[in-house]
């Protein structure tokens, strides 16, 4: 199991300035031993440390150290046990300590999504406490948590709640206009008020853009709870480098997230996979139920994400897969986002490269018969063909059959008029680029191979591949020769500032330097993290997550497209000088060769 774990930094939003700050002053004596077991605890609860002060604040049968035992509980993210404890803490206490109690509890309700009890509680303390700084608190509670409220939330409190009052501020017409006129509708009709506003008279938001949109606002005191699902590890910073790295990635965005944000913060709650790994199912499912998560990442395996998507859809949970790349989602199972792009996400993203931005028009492809790199190849000879282009040459090969020899394809990628080989003759076609997809285990030895044929050729075309391109040496010749382009969803600068702050705080917070997958946990955990902020509540993730700008992180670039998928990748081209990212290159192109016809001389028009 992790060894490292998030101190949520609070300053406690609760309202410390009652019963919380006059201590003694109400009535309520302690014995000298209760007296300093109270004093201890309550040091430690200012120190954030609330399972010690827990477990010292339930050893003193006073209503104040259960108040205050119910807010160290709070900041556990132990809910349930809020209210149990909040609830004898109200009983039989004087008012001002009756009352925060009322509000703890109120509290813990809206962090269980029990939306009904929560704004019932803000509401009557709103209108009825006789502490005029808590009655405010609680009223500007109430306005907040109804702001909050994504559409399905509250289309929920509006059927459990009791109060017209309630009911008719969930519907205030500057909350209605949000939604488009269905949703409008189906809120008047679950409100069921007689008075409430008609619906011809609103105007609804089906076309405002996410910049414009109004989210409400975060009430204080709001805990975010990120839900990791990754393989456990020990101490040994060798064990599990992979989960070690995101996890602690993600540790390092919450702790950022909760040093910029003084009213709301984030927790995080880790489950180890490899407990139960053939049924997932039963982990999320207590991440959902009773750890109340507002997202999950991970888990690492395709097949693990596959067998939760129904659960987590169900469920209305979004959930981040950190490195699978092989999910093949319907469009309704939507509450699964793939950070790292699939193989026809990729081949697509090549080809707009290839022709949109460097202006291609004739590309051969050459990959490896049934690997992944065919998949990749497939969606890059449609998307290739959709924009325009033409793939003369697509040599799918059993290279494994005639012992990796590649010797056989490359003189049709020679650019010359005729060339004879081998008795053989080869009339080759004007390419402008050639791709190139090797996936598998000796996708390495295939693509120095064909490097080395292409080379022979002295071709002025562009040669794009994947990230095995980085992984290789490569002679200055070689590099002079051929115009090699790879793509890669991860990039990390390291003379950048940021780069340089991150590794010297990683070391500061984890005790060794970070690894990739150190940075891709952080980039994650920031895009959710500022997805919040942005978005407010996450049960909006699943209808704007889509329409976010793109995400530039530390070593990862972030942009669903209107999709679940990340669309995103990172263009390099290798250079005697090192690598150079070339991912906004654009070369013109001249209007004649795209075969565009001027709109205003469009011959259907005649």
């Amino acid at each position: 199991m992790p060894k490292f774990y998030l101190l949520i930094l609070f300053i406690w939003f609760l309202p410390l300035t009652t019963a919380a700050s006059s201590g003694y002053s109400h009535g309520i004596a302690f014995s000298d031993s209760l007296d300093t077991h109270f004093t201890d605890a309550l040091v430690l609860y200012r120190q954030h440390n609330y399972g010690d002060a827990l477990e010292l604040f339930e050893q003193i049968d006073q209503p104040l150290a259960m108040l205050f035992a119910a807010k160290s509980a709070y900041g556990l993210g132990n809910y349930i046990k809020t209210v149990d404890l909040a609830r004898s803490a109200a009983y039989g206490s004087p008012n001002i300590i009756a009352d925060e109690a009322d509000f703890v509890k109120s509290m813990a309700f809206y962090q269980l999504r029990n939306y009904h009890e929560s704004l019932l509680g803000f509401y009557r303390l709103c209108r009825e406490s006789n502490v005029a700084e808590l009655a405010d608190k609680a009223c500007a509670q109430f306005e907040d948590v109804v702001s909050y409220l994504s559409f399905y939330q509250r289309l929920q409190a509006l059927d459990d709640s009791r109060l017209p009052e309630i009911r008719r501020s969930l519907t205030e017409p500057s909350i209605l206009q949000r939604y488009s006129e269905n949703q409008i509708t189906q809120l008047i009709d679950t409100a069921n008020l007689p008075d409430i506003i008609a619906v011809d008279t609103l105007s609804s938001s089906e076309i405002d853009s996410i910049s414009s949109k109004d989210f409400g606002r975060i009430p204080k005191g709001t805990i975010f709870t990120i839900g990791v699902l990754l393989p456990g590890f020990n101490e040994d910073p060798g064990n599990k480098p992979v989960s070690r790295g995101l996890y602690a990635g993600i540790l390092m965005a919450a702790d950022e997230f909760n040093r910029q944000n003084p009213d709301h913060k984030a927790r995080i709650v880790f489950k180890d996979s490899d407990m139960n790994p053939n049924n997932p199912g039963s982990l999320v499912s207590d991440l959902i139920n009773i750890d109340m998560v507002d997202v999950i990442v991970g888990p690492l395996y395709s097949e693990q994400v596959h067998q939760l998507a129904p659960l987590v859809n169900r469920q209305r949970t979004s959930l981040f897969a950190p490195l699978a790349n092989t999910i093949n989602l319907s469009d309704d199972l939507s509450y699964v986002y793939q950070i790292n792009p699939s193989f026809e996400a990729r081949g697509r993203q090549f080809a707009r490269y290839l022709v949109n931005q460097l202006g291609k028009k004739r590309i051969g492809v050459i990959t490896e018969q049934g690997s992944f790199g065919e998949t990749e190849a497939e969606a890059f000879r449609q998307e290739a063909e959709i924009l325009g282009a033409e793939v003369p040459l697509f040599f799918s090969e059993d290279f494994a059959a005639n012992g990796y020899s590649v010797s056989h394809i490359l003189p049709w990628f020679a650019n010359s008029d005729e060339l004879i080989e081998d008795t053989l003759s080869y009339r080759a076609d004007s390419l402008d680029a050639v791709f190139v997809s090797f996936t598998s285990d000796l996708g390495e030895t295939l693509l120095d191979l064909t490097l080395t044929g292409l080379e022979a050729f002295q071709p002025d075309y562009t040669v794009l591949t994947n990230e095995t391109l980085s992984y290789m040496d490569h002679s200055v010749q070689r590099i002079r020769t051929l115009d090699m382009i790879y793509a890669d969803t991860y990039y990390l600068q390291e003379s950048s500032e940021e780069v340089i702050n991150f590794r010297y705080d990683y070391r500061n917070r984890v005790g060794y330097d970070p690894t990739m997958f150190s940075y891709v946990g952080y980039d994650i955990g920031a895009f959710i993290l500022n997805a919040i902020n942005r978005l407010k509540n996450p049960d909006n993730f699943n209808d704007f997550l889509r329409e976010m700008d793109v995400f530039e992180g530390i070593a990862t670039r972030i942009n669903f497209e209107e999709s679940t998928m990340n669309q995103s990748l990172q263009f390099f081209k290798m250079t005697t000088n090192g690598v150079e990212n070339v991912t906004e290159l654009v070369i013109e192109i001249p209007a004649d060769s795209l075969n565009i016809v001027d709109p205003e001389f469009d011959t259907e028009e005649f």
